[in-house]
């Protein structure tokens, strides 16, 4: 008889050989008695390599100490539920680039029309009046607003006096502060509210032409505004 040295380790046969897979530590075989219970998210099976493993885990088991078929029956459901958790996410990730996609065809026919988005941006074509709103938190007796042009100089100022707490409309017709007509571009407004000597800035809301639409990105849905760049979709107050 050939004696066996101690100090050397018998080498077990890898039941996982036929699917790909190298034996995982310890003595590799399934619950029930034989061990640890095999992960097979942190080995990476498929479902097919699952069964596979399955198998194999019957055709080499201890026969004096077989496979709890409770433990067999659960590996199968949890399969069965990884499978349609991974279903149903492969649907949802469908639907999602399905409605992104309308909704992208959707808004293209968006092109041309004006929408209103929070910005101190306006845009004078040097005909038409221009519409915007200051926003306030809260009443002031006094709110100003001032048009600056690209350089940063002052245009002219549009004084709205006392308002209510909301949206404050005013038009500006595109003259300086001497009454003359100035060039078309991109202007800038600077609203205030002034009460007991203390001076708030206050938010804008402008109107500008939609000239065009992006898709993806952090932003999902984006318009191109004219004379205030790109813009997230949930951004946009109203259209018309």
């Amino acid at each position: 008889m050939t004696a066996i040295d101690p100090g050397v380790t018998a080498t077990q046969p890898n039941p996982f050989a036929n699917i790909g897979l190298t034996q995982p530590a310890g003595n590799g075989t399934a619950a029930g008695g034989n061990g640890a219970a095999l992960d097979s998210a942190s080995l990476g099976l498929t479902g097919a390599n699952f069964m596979n493993l399955l198998l194999a885990q019957v055709k080499n088991q201890d026969p004096m100490n077989p496979m709890d078929s409770t433990a067999f029956l659960g590996q199968l459901a949890q399969l069965s539920t990884v499978s349609g958790i991974q279903q149903l996410n492969d649907g949802f990730s469908s639907l999602s680039a399905s409605l992104t996609s309308n909704q992208a065809l959707q808004a293209a026919n968006l092109v041309g029309h004006q929408a209103q988005t929070t910005s101190p941006s306006l845009q004078w074509d040097g005909t038409t009046p221009v519409t915007a709103q200051a926003v306030l938190p809260i009443a002031s007796g006094n709110v100003q607003v001032a048009v600056m042009d690209a350089a940063g100089q002052f245009v002219t100022g549009i004084a709205l006096g006392s308002q209510p707490a909301g949206n404050a409309s005013f038009t500006w017709d595109g003259t300086n502060a001497d009454g003359n007509k100035v060039a078309p571009g991109t202007y800038t407004l600077v609203a205030t509210a002034t009460d007991n000597n203390t001076t708030t800035a206050l938010q804008t809301l402008t109107n500008a032409t939609i000239t065009g639409v992006g898709l993806g990105g952090v932003n999902g849905l984006t318009l191109d505004l004219a004379g205030v760049g790109t813009v997230p979709f949930n951004d946009v107050k109203s259209i018309r």
